[in-house]
């Protein structure tokens, strides 16, 4: 090979690797990764139709709705069957009072939640009813169905009730979490102490109660809880009166590893806004919802973004009502202007209508309740895109003393059917 040759075919080889060792395009380089999602998993996750703690409170199984209502002097499980639109004491006994521990449908629970998972209703409770019942406290199970029911794993007083006090236990994936707030008068202090705290406890004796967050404060303090595929969200309120401040706090566990990281310091809007609830999307989008203090003519959805908040859409203002955040939907209802109905608005999370208009109330169905009967309480219990679930009081402050839970099919105009009625009498009809 002459030396023209030689250099010739060392020229190609060069370009050769050159070509090879070429770097992509910026923009292919630093595409941005798909961004993290989550999807709720049924008989696994926390159901975020119904994310607050109420008087009474709703969990699904498939096509059944499961609750407690008082039934004489007892605390009975109650279920609503979603295809049929019936409604039933828990009980297959035959003949059955539902006024002993010997009924399937007894129940007794030391917190004020239920959750659903792999097919059982779990709750924290005793074993019979009464204080005197202490040793027995433990995370019970039953399937509502069988009516069968045992404990799960004991749960020692001192050092959880009394160093703790869980507020609401969740079952999410396996691992029970017990949300937390114990609150100690100090001597001297001007406002009590206040611990918050996310506890896990694995579905079995062997397993190791771990404590996921703990945080002391020395002011007013509460604490929203969101279930989100492999993470948990805290946003913890915080305020004093003198002065008059009120700041946000936002922390996430990872449940994998067990890890708590601060996602938000200090959130404190400018201008002075007040946030009455909070949620994550399933995009992991932190959203908030409340009103400016000095402005009650609207209501805002945020997005919690770089510390600061975004406004995403707003409602007219109803009689200084505020809106709540549900699984995939924004809702205000609007008190009793004096004519006996309530408005609401319903929009999901781009800001569109799915309903603006009046819900029709257990005293306007016909032949339900005398007209002297008017609505005294109103609770949103939870919902989603196609769903609203409300309890209100209804009361005529003589005879009639009663709860009533309406399903609404939002996109059926808002029609409804009433899941149960809790009478003061003890009766669930």
């Amino acid at each position: 090979m002459t030396v023209k040759k030689a250099l010739a075919v060392l020229l190609i080889l060069l370009l050769c690797t050159a070509c090879a060792n070429q770097k992509l395009p910026a923009s292919e380089e630093q595409m941005e990764k798909p961004k993290e999602t989550f999807a709720y998993i049924e008989n696994e996750d926390v159901n975020n139709c119904f994310p607050r703690l109420a008087a009474e409170e709703l969990v699904q199984n498939g096509q059944y709705l499961f609750g407690t209502g008082v039934f004489g002097q007892n605390l009975v499980l109650q279920y609503y069957d979603l295809s049929c639109k019936t409604a039933e004491v828990a009980c297959s006994k035959p003949d059955c009072a539902h006024d002993n521990e010997e009924c399937n449908a007894y129940f007794f629970r030391d917190t004020g939640s239920l959750s659903f998972y792999h097919d059982h209703l779990y709750w924290l409770g005793h074993e019979g009813q009464g204080l005197e019942k202490r040793d027995t406290l433990a995370i019970r199970r039953m399937d509502p169905f069988a009516g069968t029911r045992e404990s799960v794993r004991s749960v020692d007083w001192n050092m959880t009730m009394i160093k703790y006090s869980p507020q609401r236990m969740r079952v999410h994936r396996g691992t029970a979490y017990l949300e937390c707030k114990k609150q100690t008068i100090v001597e001297g202090a001007p406002t009590p102490m206040h611990k918050l705290s996310l506890l896990a406890m694995p579905l079995s004796e062997k397993g190791e109660t771990k404590v996921l967050f703990e945080r002391d404060y020395e002011c007013w303090t509460s604490m929203q809880v969101r279930y989100c595929g492999n993470y948990i969200y805290l946003f913890c309120t915080l305020w004093t009166s003198e002065p008059a401040v009120t700041w946000y706090e936002i922390y996430r566990v990872d449940i994998r590893s067990g890890e708590c990281e601060e996602v938000i310091a200090k959130l404190s809007p400018e201008p002075d806004c007040y946030i009455n609830d909070f949620w994550v999307d399933n995009d992991y989008r932190l959203m908030a919802a409340g009103q400016y203090r000095l402005d009650y003519t609207k209501s805002f959805v945020w997005q919690i973004k770089d510390g600061a908040l975004k406004e995403l859409f707003s409602f007219e203002a109803m009689s200084n009502s505020l809106p709540y955040l549900f699984d995939q939907i924004a809702v205000i209802v609007g008190y009793d202007d004096g004519t006996g109905e309530r408005p609401c608005c319903i929009r999901d999370f781009d800001g569109n209508v799915l309903f603006d208009g009046k819900l029709t109330l257990p005293t306007q169905i016909p032949n339900l309740y005398l007209p002297k009967c008017k609505i005294r309480s109103i609770d949103i219990m939870g919902g989603d895109r196609g769903r609203l679930f409300v309890s209100y009081g209804v009361s005529d402050n003589m005879n009639v003393n009663a709860a009533v839970t309406v399903l609404y099919d939002i996109g059926n105009n808002m029609n409804y059917s009433i899941i149960w009625t809790e009478n003061r009498d003890g009766t669930v009809s």
